[in-house]
């Protein structure tokens, strides 16, 4: 029994020496690095945000809401520099002569990255509605508000981490993946950069007109970009299934009594 990668015929390994193909382990952690973060975030906003928030004159903003926006841009600008750094360092450098179970394994942490990095996009989408609100109520006096502090230097770049993360991974990882870039899998990556460019231009639209906060606005436009990239992800598994069902089928079959 064998299966080819990259167009070289691998020997399957043993049924003795198989990988555990499947942990929860790698997802759970994902989730509660995500969850853990949000969770913080949001308390720490409806906590705050009323009580020390509402002006971004007051001594009490620069106290209390500043070092949280200088850590948020400190985390973003190092986790987009080790991310990439560290799936280089670390790529599989025999990715032709890696065993099914090791293949399909890392089909499923890349799954699970996926999915983290979807439930991110649900939640930035989530926190987006309550920066409406806020606009509608405080309206606004600054770029920099609790909901912008929050939503844009945090939940953001952390979505962006994990779709970076998919991405070199699926490249450093995955015979499939690192033979040519699929374009499915860098609209996931790239969408949530629709961020930075849009929130650049919003916030330079609301300095010099005074409008309604409206998601119809023009300039919100940048932010549906964003959601339809989102649906890229649909596609990377539809790219992957076929693969997949074939290396399962190949590591659930035993090996012939010899």
């Amino acid at each position: 029994m064998s299966i080819a990668a990259r167009g070289v015929e691998v020997p399957a390994a043993p049924l003795s020496d198989e990988t555990r193909v499947w942990s929860p382990v790698p997802l759970i952690a994902m989730l509660s690095v995500l969850l853990g973060m949000v969770v913080a975030w949001g308390w720490y906003q409806r906590i705050e945000g009323f009580t020390s928030g509402l002006d971004a004159t007051d001594p009490a903003f620069a106290e209390k809401w500043m070092p949280l926006w200088y850590l948020n841009c400190a985390l973003a600008a190092v986790s987009q520099v080790a991310i990439p750094l560290y799936f280089w360092f670390t790529r599989d450098r025999a990715l032709g002569r890696i065993t099914p179970a090791i293949e399909l394994k890392r089909y499923l942490i890349l799954f699970a990255l996926l999915l983290t990095g979807s439930l991110g996009g649900v939640i930035a989408l989530a926190f987006g509605t309550v920066d409406a609100a806020w606009h509608q109520i405080v309206v606004r006096d600054t770029s920099l508000t609790p909901s912008h502090i929050v939503l844009f230097f945090g939940i953001v770049p952390l979505n962006v981490a994990f779709g970076m993360s998919a991405f070199l991974y699926s490249m450093t990882r995955i015979p499939y993946y690192a033979e040519k870039i699929s374009v499915a899998m860098l609209i996931a990556f790239t969408g949530p950069f629709m961020a930075l460019p849009s929130v650049a231009y919003n916030e330079w639209g609301h300095a010099y007109w005074m409008m309604e906060e409206l998601f119809i606005a023009p300039l919100h436009w940048g932010f549906v970009i964003l959601g339809w990239a989102s649906l890229s992800m649909f596609a990377v598994l539809l790219q992957s299934l076929p693969r997949v069902i074939e290396l399962a089928r190949i590591v659930g079959t035993p090996e012939p009594a010899r």
